[in-house]
């Protein structure tokens, strides 16, 4: 029971999040990729 509460805890907190999880779009770091080939 201890186990369950501990992961959802952890799950609902998001790395620090408070808002819900999401992905950043980082265009600088596509185009340093095409910069180098």
């Amino acid at each position: 029971m201890v186990v369950i509460v501990l992961c959802a805890g952890v799950l609902s907190s998001g790395c620090g999040q408070k808002g819900p999880l999401y992905i950043p779009e980082t265009p600088a770091s596509e185009e340093s990729e095409d910069s180098d080939s």
